[in-house]
């Protein structure tokens, strides 16, 4: 008797761990595919012209809807966010805002990973240009809702569906259909994550391989975000004793920084500027495409190439 007692017991041990490891598969397998498809369904309009969206930022780094809704763009950021008092105001406008809810174990816009259970799906309607009072709309647009009061961000789940202009002499940030033709190819981006960020979902950060102050490649991630909006290249301060020239203390940030650096994009050499800080993001490695090169550049996402202007 003690034995079938013993054999039963086993068995529902046994059938409970199998419940709570199907549970744990089905809601991991659940959110990957949320991940995946995250943005997967964001309609962008037909047309001819290869110039979708045309924005300037302004002094803040911001851009804006029609609305007047302001959002970082932000390629540190993996996913789109929208604040809760812009979502309240654009409900109160009569916006069609439809909550779900969602599961996403992914990172908020400063890097650290967490888990959202609740998204927005919305129209996003934008002027086409900078001039002009035309309306674009984006459709089936997805944002997860931040716990930040500051927290719009176009991320590069909505970034990855264009090929993006931005132009040296105007600072016009334009969303492209295709690379235009006074472009020359420069080099392969790369999508790649932390083993942890592989693990547990679809990584759509992009690096660029580069070379600075004669050390060997590294990944230098892209990042766009408020925190190194003002630089061109991040290190960690471990690296400040590799500098091959004379490094400072910012007076406007207090971080020290490395005024002429050299930097090797593919098979292209310049001189940048270098900060060495650890509390900017959690990548150690960090390049803002907007400020780092001398010339318009093109960085085709969906392809993952980067090109100058000839």
């Amino acid at each position: 008797m003690a034995k079938q007692t013993h054999k039963y017991s086993l068995r529902v041990t046994l059938a409970a761990i199998f419940i709570v490891l199907a549970v744990i598969v089905g809601v991991y397998g659940a959110g990957i595919y949320q991940i995946y498809h995250f943005n997967g369904k964001m309609e962008i309009p037909d047309g001819k012209e290869n110039c979708i969206v045309r924005f300037v930022p302004d002094e803040k780094g911001l851009v804006y809807t029609a609305k007047g809704i302001p959002y970082t763009i932000d390629m540190g950021s993996r996913h789109s966010f929208i604040a809760p008092e812009t979502l309240k105001h654009l409900k109160e406008e009569g916006a069609e805002a439809e909550e779900q809810q969602t599961l996403l174990y992914t990172t908020d816009q400063s890097g650290h990973y967490r888990i959202y259970t609740r998204k927005v799906v919305m129209p996003m309607y934008f002027f086409a240009d900078t001039a002009s009072t035309d309306i674009v709309t984006l459709d089936n647009v997805e944002m997860l809702i931040s716990d930040r009061e500051e927290g719009n961000v176009l991320g590069m789940d909505f970034l990855e569906k264009f090929v993006i202009e931005r132009d040296k002499d105007t600072k016009a940030i334009t969303l492209l259909r295709q690379v235009p033709d006074n472009y020359a190819f420069v080099c392969n981006l790369n999508g790649h994550d932390s083993a942890i960020g592989d693990l547990f979902g679809y990584s759509r950060r992009v690096y660029i391989p580069l070379k600075v102050n004669d050390e060997d490649i590294q990944n230098y991630y892209l990042d766009t975000g408020r925190g190194i909006r003002s630089c061109m290249i991040v290190q960690p301060l471990k690296d400040v004793n590799k500098a091959t020239s004379p490094v400072r203390i910012d007076s406007v940030t207090g971080l020290q920084t490395q005024e002429n650096c050299r930097v090797q994009i593919g098979d292209r050499m310049r001189f940048a500027k270098v900060t060495y800080a650890d509390t900017l993001h959690t990548d150690k490695y960090s390049i803002n495409p907007f400020r780092v090169f001398n010339r318009s550049i093109v960085l085709d996402l969906p392809a993952k190439k980067l090109y100058y202007r000839k």
